[in-house]
Parts: C-alpha cells; structure tokens; sequence
C-alpha cells in the first residue's frame, strides 16, 4: 500500500509539472541584434535624465509557441548591464534604467510582441523587460503567434566618466520558462565629455579717462582708438567643442547693443558703453543678448581666447553729456555643442 501511493504522488506530480510548459509550434528563439553608436560625446552641462542615443523599435521576426497551464512572461537583462540606477523609474513605477560599465551613463532595453508600428514610442509607458512578470502577470496556456521588436537607449545619470562602453551579453524574454526572444547588444563605444571652462570668470575691464571734446557730433564714439580697450575672454575647452557666446546687460535703449551707464551721484549721464567683436578698428558691435558662433576647438589647438573691445558710446549731443564716472555689468556665457 505504502508503494502504492508512493508511485501514485510521483505520478501527479509529474502530470502537474509538464502541464505549465511552452513549446515552439514552430521555428525557434528570434535572434536580434542592436549594435552601439561608433562614438558618443557628451556636452559636461547635460541635465540628468537625457536620452544620449536611442535606437527606435527594430524588428526582427515572430514566434510561434504552444503553451498550456499558466505562467509568467519574464525578461532579462544580459550579464554586460547592472543593477538599476537610483531615481530612474517609468510611468509605472518599474526601474528603467541600469547601470553600464561607464559611470554616468545608464542603459534601458524595451521589448515589444506587437508590429513595429504599433510599438509605443513614449517610453515612460514601456515596461523594462526585467518588469515584464510585474507588469503582465499570469498568462494562461493559449498559443502565441507575435512579432518581437526591441528598442535601446542610452541615458545620463550622473557624472561621466569618460571610457569605452559596452553591454556585452544575451537579453531575453521567456514565456513560461522557454525564451522565445534574444538581443545582443554589440560594439563598444569610446564616451568623451564635452565642455569649457572660463579662466577667469570675472574681468574687470578698464577704460582710460575720456573728454567731451574727444568726441564729435557725428560720431557717437571717440576719435580714433586710443580710447578703446581690447580685452580677451580666456576659454579652456575639450577638443571638437563649437564654441558659441552671449553677452546680456541692460541697453541704452531697444536694440541699441549699447551698454547703460549705472546711474546715481557722480555717474556720467549720455555715455554708455559698445562691445565690438575683434581688435579696436573693428566696426562689428556684439549684439546684446543674442548668440554670437566663435569657432571650433580643434584637437591640440589650446586655450581660446575671444577678443573682444570696450569703448565709450555717447547717445545724447555733445551738450547735453553730463560728465562722470562710467561703469557698466555685463554678463558672458559660453554656449557649446
């Protein structure tokens, strides 16, 4: 009797577990591969959270199972990518983005079993694949004839630091236990930052002393130029950077590119200040508060520095300037890409 019902429980537990199974109706695992991008520099100010690169839905086939019982759908990650990274979760709450082997810069993998089309391209709704059995929960035993397409992304967490990237390894998805879906993401990929640095960051530009008679009714600036000082913002910038600057401070009037004089006791009324682009015969004002392209950095070219020129501007008639000391604020930012 003992045997009996010993041979009887191996029985059911046999018939129990072959019940929750999947198998191909035909054809096998849909094999894809995603290849990373050749190079990938990345500006220093980049905001946290950015998509560096992204390869949209690729398709790559269909699977065809039969599975019976119920189940999970479940997704994993390959060996070349880490844990999740901290603050970075989708729309449901599931964590979207994980670590790589270069610091600063997380990776998310999506997949999607209907046609490429269909595939959502808002992200935050996509479900990571490691939150597939979270996200679909119990599948039940029914055949399964989709599409499978995945889609990559990398994405800045933090601080960079600069290296060859790589996610070495197979991705899959799984339904019940037998994968039906692999990726491989392939190359690697040299990650170079970005950026400036302004050496240094306040300049204090200073005029030489200035007579009303120095000036002329027809011309708002000073004879000649011995009154102008050229003056040079000093950049430190990584090789392959486009340089781009702004100057902002208040004008003299609407588009004037004039500077205004500070007012108060004993500041100069009628005079204000023009910044010109080059040397001190130069006849190019920067224009305030607009962007202005300097140039590119080129690999061993070192510091660049941006002439610029300060020189008194009169904006009323001779007669009616009130002499004083003249002091203007403006303010320099470098734009780069």
């Amino acid at each position: 009797m003992k045997k009996f019902l010993f041979a009887l429980l191996l029985s059911l537990l046999a018939v129990s577990g072959a019940h929750a199974a999947c198998s191909f109706k035909s054809g096998s695992a849909v094999n894809t591969s995603i290849s990373l991008p050749s190079t990938l520099n990345v500006l220093s100010d980049t905001p946290n959270g950015t998509i560096l690169w992204s390869r949209d839905w690729l398709s790559s086939g269909s699977y065809n199972i039969n599975c019976s019982g119920s189940g999970v759908v479940a997704g994993t990650l390959a060996s070349g990518i880490g844990t999740s990274v901290d603050g970075f979760t989708n729309a449901k709450g599931y964590d979207s983005v994980f670590a790589t082997n270069v610091p600063g810069i997380g990776i998310s993998v999506y997949w999607c079993n209907t046609a490429v089309a269909s595939c959502n391209r808002n992200y935050a709704d996509v479900t990571p694949i490691p939150s597939l059995p979270a996200s679909w929960g119990t599948i039940s035993g029914s055949s399964y004839n989709s599409p499978t397409s995945w889609s990559v992304q990398l994405v800045k967490t933090g601080a960079i630091s600069p290296g060859p990237l790589s996610a070495g390894g197979v991705s899959t998805i799984s339904y019940m236990g037998l994968v039906i879906a692999t990726l491989m993401i392939t190359g690697s990929t040299p990650v170079a930052t970005l950026g400036c640095q302004i050496n240094p960051t306040n300049i204090t530009v200073a005029l030489p002393t200035v007579m009303k008679h120095d000036f002329t009714d027809s011309s708002p600036t000073p004879t000649g130029t011995s009154k102008a000082t050229p003056f040079n913002i000093s950049l430190a910038c990584d090789a392959g950077v486009q340089v781009l600057y702004k100057i902002d401070g208040t004008q003299t009037g609407s588009d004037t590119n004039v500077l205004a004089n500070s007012t108060g006791s004993g500041m100069a009324q009628g005079i204000g200040v023009q910044l010109l682009q080059g040397d001190p015969g130069s006849n190019s004002p920067v224009p305030i508060g607009q962007s202005v392209t300097y140039g590119s950095r080129t690999a061993g070219s070192g510091p660049m520095n941006i002439p610029l020129v300060a020189t008194y501007y009169k904006t009323v008639p001779i007669a009616n300037v009130v002499p004083g000391i003249v002091s203007v604020t403006a303010t320099f930012t470098v734009l780069y890409q």
